[in-house]
């Protein structure tokens, strides 16, 4: 399609979805999964769940029309690096993890797989932290800096 600046009538062109290619329109939507803000100090010498978020995501229809994609991106420092981190979107209404994944390290930012298969109509979410292997080191501790969940959406 082209457009002239020329012309001193101004030129309009209907578009109809069927003139796009599948998915050639895009944009994302970021969500902070864990607005009370970094928590640090957790103990990374034990396993179990070190935090829980007290925010709730109740997925609905409207979020998921168009969803094409979904990330859960997550970042933590710790005090040793040895232990393994699980960041899991856990489903309330089903009583059991959603979605994991896990983030290693003294520094890291991971991102997960696609997860929107795993987002259920109806249903709440939150995150959780959750030492998988803990440290070797007694009085080890990580921070975790934040979740967000990366909501991708395609129109055409």
């Amino acid at each position: 399609m082209a457009l002239s600046y020329r012309s001193e009538e101004p030129i309009t062109k209907h578009i109809h979805a069927e003139e796009f290619l599948p998915n050639e329109l895009q944009y994302m939507i970021f969500v902070d999964l864990q607005p009370e803000g970094e928590q640090s100090g957790l103990a990374a010498d034990s396993t179990g769940v070190k935090f829980e978020s007290g925010f709730r995501l109740k997925v609905d229809d409207v979020m998921k029309r168009f969803l094409k994609a979904a990330y859960l991106e997550a970042a933590k420092s710790s005090s040793h690096g040895d232990e393994v981190t699980a960041v899991e979107l856990y489903d309330d209404d089903e009583g059991a993890v959603a979605a994991s994944f896990d983030i290693t390290g003294a520094s890291s930012r991971t991102r997960s797989s696609d997860i929107s298969d795993n987002l259920t109509i109806g249903h709440e979410y939150h995150i959780r932290w959750n030492v998988t292997t803990a440290s070797a080191t007694s009085g080890a501790t990580f921070d975790a800096v934040g979740v967000r969940l990366l909501l991708v959406y395609g129109i055409s």
